[in-house]
């Protein structure tokens, strides 16, 4: 089993590919303006806190004849976490209802760019199904930063992966980043009821590169050899089999100093 490991390793291979953050203007740049960074730097505190087995206790479930894993050990849910990069929030942003429950969004006198907005017309938004404990009227991440990617690839811009702690709601777009690099503006819905601060920092959307290629489907007839196959490598072990055998590394990176696909090259401050 480890050489098929192995193999599977060299024959999934990939190679490095490049996505460029662009300043929007030259404002955003002079402000030194933070890009989008790999989302493995946002990993919530309150996942890290979280044990690694139920109760705190390293054992076996002579029960259930597994180990007493909790959510912290799945690997698939940590590669949600770390999935893509992430943008997050320029600067503080304070949250404020009056009197009519109508919601505004401030930040700091002094920070000119302007990081949220109201739709132009709400009723762009008219007949579109806001999430359930969301104010039904939204507002719009101002992306600071235009992307650019690799000729056939796309952006999947989407909340912040297993991050339903966040006082908002990003809506999810496919943009074809490759031909169309000028910047987007983002919905996103904010929970009914919430005020109070927003820190910097704060993970306003992942971005997640993706490869357009064809695709079908196809429906295959169940074979109890194959099942049984794939019970038996993966149940030979009390846990890490996924991690050991089969799971990938992914990389994301933060961008490198020469980008072939920027509009242009921004001189360093």
């Amino acid at each position: 089993m480890r050489i098929f490991s192995l193999l599977r390793k060299k024959v999934y291979a990939k190679q490095t590919n490049i996505i460029s953050w662009t300043p929007e203007s030259a404002a955003v740049e002079s402000a030194r303006f933070s890009p989008p960074l790999p989302a493995k730097e946002f990993i919530p505190d309150w996942y890290k806190a979280m044990p690694k087995y139920a109760h705190n206790e390293n054992k076996i479930d002579t029960q259930m004849a597994e180990p007493n894993f909790t959510a912290k050990a799945c690997v698939p849910l940590i590669d949600g976490f770390t999935t893509g990069f992430i943008q997050a929030t320029p600067c503080d942003l304070y949250f404020d209802r009056n009197a009519q429950d109508d919601l505004s969004i401030v930040w700091p006198r002094q920070f000119e760019w302007e990081p949220v907005r109201r739709p132009r017309d709400f009723s762009a938004m008219v007949g579109f199904r806001h999430p359930d404990g969301y104010d039904p009227n939204p507002f719009l991440w101002i992306q600071p930063s235009e992307f650019g990617v690799p000729d056939g690839w796309s952006v999947l811009i989407t909340h912040p992966l297993n991050r339903m702690d966040l006082p908002f709601r990003t809506m999810s777009a496919v943009v074809d980043s490759d031909v169309f690099r000028l910047r987007s503006e983002i919905t996103f819905y904010v929970k009914t009821g919430f005020t109070g601060l927003m820190p910097k920092g704060t993970p306003m959307f992942q971005i997640i590169p993706f490869q357009r290629v064809d695709w079908e489907s196809s429906l295959q007839k169940f074979d109890p050899v194959k099942r049984d196959w794939w019970n038996f490598a993966v149940r030979d072990t009390y846990g890490n089999a996924y991690r050991e055998k089969f799971w990938q590394k992914k990389s994301y990176a933060e961008q490198s100093e020469k980008c072939p696909y920027q509009h242009e090259k921004a001189e360093s401050k």
